[in-house]
């Protein structure tokens, strides 16, 4: 097993299920979407990091490395203080959207596309 499936199993019942819709949406947002271990959190990229998840005490983080440059039309990404990293929230079932977060992350993915061929140039 990965790391990144060991971190999900080592989570509360509520959090392994929300952890598991989450890391469903992102992986099939792309083909191309690779999952890896770093920082101890699972993280999602394609050319670069662009998100993770992580633990709370009672619910998930959903992290966008680039969060401020994302349109946010929900109003769902929270900063708590941080410059760049915005994430979503989740405490219980009821609150994943899958729609939301599919939308967020295929933003997040353009993001990457557009910061890849900006380098390449």
């Amino acid at each position: 097993m990965s790391e990144a499936l060991d971190y999900i199993q080592q989570s509360t019942a509520e959090q392994r299920k929300l952890f598991q819709l989450s890391r469903s949406v992102i992986i099939n947002s792309s083909p191309r979407m690779v999952e890896s271990f770093a920082y101890k959190v699972p993280f999602y990229s394609i050319h670069y990091k662009i998100c993770y998840l992580n633990r709370l005490k009672k619910g998930i983080d959903i992290g966008f490395v680039r969060g401020n440059e994302l349109s946010d039309p929900h109003g769902i990404l929270s900063d708590e203080g941080r410059k760049m990293v915005k994430s979503i929230r989740l405490f219980s079932r009821e609150e994943f959207n899958e729609d939301i977060l599919r939308e967020t992350v295929q933003e997040a993915i353009i993001l990457d596309e557009f910061y890849h061929k900006r380098k390449q140039k």
